[in-house]
């Protein structure tokens, strides 16, 4: 007799919810398992001014995030590396960590990527893209604040 139905994901599906809502595609190349993976949550809002994505990176610094725009792409990349050594008489002890993820999302057509934002504030990255009339490809580094 079985009781419980196998479930390939917990997270729910929202296919083409935000797509439809922000007028283009704002794909995301990651699995529907990356929750297990330890790739970042990603929370993606958009109104008729602008469009916003945040991330969820607690513990990293400015300088282990690296947010760029390239063809139609924005691509948020992390890279952190934790190494710590204690000597004593009596024990030697070390800790070293090593984390790293990429995200790639398809910028949806009206995003202005010119005036595109990055800030970081208490573990988490927010991007901001302006909408605007015509698409532009271009491709630039996001300095993140």
């Amino acid at each position: 007799m079985k009781l419980l139905k196998k479930k390939n994901s917990f997270r729910p599906k929202f296919s083409g919810v935000i797509e439809k809502f922000i007028g283009g595609n704002l794909k995301d190349t990651v699995n529907d398992d990356s929750y297990l993976t330890g790739v970042p949550a990603v929370n993606i809002t958009a109104d008729s001014k602008q469009i916003e994505i945040s991330l969820i990176v607690p513990g990293m610094d400015k300088k282990d995030l690296k947010v760029e725009t390239a063809e139609n792409n924005l691509i948020i990349k992390c890279e952190k590396e934790f190494d710590e050594e204690k000597k004593d008489s009596d024990y030697y002890r070390r800790e070293y960590a090593y984390t790293s993820f990429q995200r790639v999302f398809e910028i949806p057509k009206g995003a202005d990527t010119s005036k595109m934002k990055a800030k970081l504030k208490n573990g988490i990255l927010k991007i901001t893209m302006p909408r605007q009339k015509e698409y532009k490809d271009s491709s630039k580094m996001i300095e993140v604040k």
